[in-house]
């Protein structure tokens, strides 16, 4: 490309060569590297801007984070404008058009046959998950872990995700507690086109002196999924049942399992909580209904998540004995004694041994 931009200068092809280079800064832009700002700023230097033949270039949500990039660094060094603001109002204005046009494409029913079929909504381009090892996967596919550029990227992205706003300072005492404070703002920047580069759009905007989660920022996020599903419980009995059994259902690990500073510690606790109370209140409500196999399959998944968790002990061994199988009840005694006593040096508590000592008499559990 930079040997094509050579030759169209030396013709004098100036609205070629002004799409050329432009391309090559997008080049630049989709491998990580910031140079591709400063062959932004040879076009809007050697462009006649308002230019027709850039067009078609800026129409289109894609060329969007580079400008918007390009904008930012513009404002922090107070350079002129130089025709960036209307190559950027035009992209906005193209991409506030097609999300109106998608918006009121998207409840079109489509025939087929002699059935009609509502259009199904299209799911976030970008999914998130945060239980197991932190990934994200854009338009169906996973980002390797190679696109993120380095671990902060993704940190980042999880931090801000359950902050509601944090300052650039605030953020660098997180991921860079060792840094320089010379090197955070150059840090700062770098590891955010990072993220908006992984991720295809802008994730975060900056006011009133902090950093959130972009409101056009277009996503699924697991973990606040979950949430939602154990915190706002429905008062219809069947509905709520359905919402534990899917907040149940995401919780497949622990919280950024592979991360260990102390905000995603917090942070995991406060979910595996949250999971605790869920898997609980499900396993009563199947109890209570005489699902008992259902009941186990989850009280299973459960200490295999946590086998450290007694209350799961002692809900599996009632499920067992419930269902007619006493000697799977006892044998989940056995387990939890032998596990508190090689993880924790103790005994099970007086109500789980009680528990125990009505199954084996076969008195009454309730």
């Amino acid at each position: 490309m930079e040997r094509d931009c050579q030759r169209l200068e030396c013709i004098g092809a100036r609205s070629e060569l002004a799409r050329a280079r432009f391309f090559a800064a997008w080049a630049l832009y989709q491998t990580g590297r910031e140079e591709g700002l400063d062959v932004l700023d040879q076009v809007l230097e050697t462009a006649d801007l308002p230019n027709r033949d850039l067009l078609f270039v800026v129409e289109g949500r894609w060329v969007l984070p580079l400008l918007e990039l390009a904008d930012q660094r513009r404002q922090q060094r107070n350079q002129s404008d130089g025709g960036l603001g209307w190559l950027l109002s035009r992209a906005r204005t193209f991409d506030r058009a097609a999300r109106e046009v998608l918006e009121r494409a998207a409840p079109l029913e489509i025939g087929i046959g002699e059935q009609m079929i509502a259009r199904v909504a299209a799911e976030p381009p970008v999914r998130i998950y945060g239980f197991g090892k932190g990934r994200a996967e854009r338009g169906g596919k996973e980002i390797h872990i190679s696109v993120w550029g380095a671990a902060a990227t993704r940190w980042m992205l999880f931090y801000m995700l359950i902050s509601k706003k944090r300052t650039r300072g605030q953020i660098a005492l997180v991921l860079w507690p060792e840094l320089a404070a010379h090197k955070v703002k150059a840090n700062f920047h770098t590891t955010q086109f990072r993220l908006d580069r992984a991720l295809g759009q802008d994730t975060l905007c900056y006011e009133d002196g902090a950093y959130r989660i972009h409101p056009e920022f277009d996503y699924w996020f697991d973990a606040v999924e979950f949430t939602k599903l154990v915190m706002n419980p429905d008062k219809e009995p069947e509905r709520r049942m359905e919402q534990l059994q899917r907040a149940v259902g995401l919780y497949t690990a622990d919280f950024l399992e592979d991360c260990y500073d102390e905000w995603a510690v917090m942070h995991r606790e406060m979910l595996r909580e949250q999971y605790v109370t869920a898997l609980d209140e499900l396993v009563r409500r199947l109890m209570a209904r005489r699902r008992y196999r259902q009941a186990i399959k989850v009280l299973i998944k459960g200490l295999e998540i946590d086998d450290l968790r007694e209350l799961f002990y002692r809900h599996l061994i009632r499920a067992y004995a419930m269902s007619g199988q006493r000697d799977q009840a006892i044998a989940q005694f056995q387990r939890c004694l032998q596990i508190m006593a090689d993880e924790l040096d103790a005994c099970p508590s007086q109500r789980t041994t009680d528990l125990y000592s009505r199954v084996l008499s076969g008195r009454p559990l309730d």
